[in-house]
């Protein structure tokens, strides 16, 4: 295999970004030595589809040579109003990793070359803590408000612990000892606003429409542009594009399903996404004593 100049490797790294911060500072290390960067995620709800987005720019960075770190973010699932609750977060942590496995496995990326990390595993230590102190002594109310503003979830009385969040993800990538961080657009105001302070401390992809002869036959394409252009010159019916797309989602779906069918991990399914226990409401008859309140059954008397 041919091995790759440094614009080619950064060319890779940048493909379908929206936008880098530190472009200079990313071009200078790669022309001495492969990239480190890192993603987190914190174990909140149960992972969707979306998912599928970063996994596919992680391919981008291994194919560019880039050694990869995914940060399981657990402190910070706990951190952001308790999206994760407490005695929940270390099961959906442990779902997230074997989840991400398998999705990268789904589309043909190999998982021995990624690094996974557990926030708790170094935010909790004395070092850590006491960068954490140092950021919230430089950080002012507003800013760290205003850089969580698109991350944290909003609420009409926010905790402390949401003015948090944001130092601690400027801290990560010093900790986790990397080049960079790959996130989404929602994180901007976290690179922007509270960077500064860290001082302080192979094969091309296809996709297929199979259509009869009678409507022009199977169309495969390997550019996402030509099949949208397409669709908007109505070459493709929407019926076709959306059987075609669902039949390509299943086909990513089914190794993450079979990865997750044994015993072991619909049990480990079942202790990070308990079964919500059904509430039962309690009403006052008419001498004033307390009733359960029983759901209507198909027995009962109109």
């Amino acid at each position: 295999m041919t091995s790759l100049t440094s614009t080619e490797k950064y060319n890779i790294i940048s493909r379908n970004l929206q936008e880098v911060l530190g472009k200079e500072q990313i071009e200078s290390i790669l022309a001495e030595r492969d990239l480190n960067i890192y993603w987190g995620t914190a174990p909140t709800g149960k992972p969707h589809l979306g998912y599928f987005v970063p996994m596919t720019k992680i391919a981008d960075f291994l194919e560019a040579g880039c050694h990869i770190t995914i940060l399981i973010a657990d402190i910070h699932a706990f951190l952001d109003n308790m999206k994760a609750p407490m005695e929940l977060v270390g099961k959906r942590a442990e779902y997230y990793t074997q989840l991400i496995k398998a999705t990268l496995t789904s589309i043909g990326v190999p998982t021995e070359k990624l690094k996974f990390v557990q926030g708790s595993s170094y935010q909790l230590t004395p070092e850590y803590a006491l960068a954490n102190m140092k950021i919230c002594s430089q950080t002012t109310e507003r800013d760290a408000r205003k850089a969580g503003a698109e991350v944290v979830k909003q609420v009409e009385t926010p905790f402390l612990s949401g003015l948090m969040y944001p130092g601690m993800q400027a801290l990560d990538e010093e900790f986790l000892g990397v080049d960079a961080q790959f996130g989404g657009v929602d994180q901007r105001k976290i690179f922007t606003v509270l960077f500064p302070l860290r001082s302080m401390y192979g094969k091309s992809p296809s996709f297929s429409i199979l259509r009869s002869e009678q409507y022009g036959g199977d169309v495969i394409y390997t550019s996402y542009e030509e099949l949208e252009n397409d669709f908007k010159d109505k070459k493709i019916h929407p019926g076709d594009l959306k059987k075609a797309v669902t039949e390509s989602i299943n086909e990513l779906l089914a190794p993450i399903r079979k990865w997750f069918d044994n015993d072991e991990l619909r049990k480990l399914t079942e202790e990070a996404y308990p079964t919500p226990k059904p509430e039962v409401k309690i009403k006052s008859n008419k001498t004033g004593k307390k009733e359960q309140a029983q759901k209507p059954t198909l027995d009962d008397k109109q």
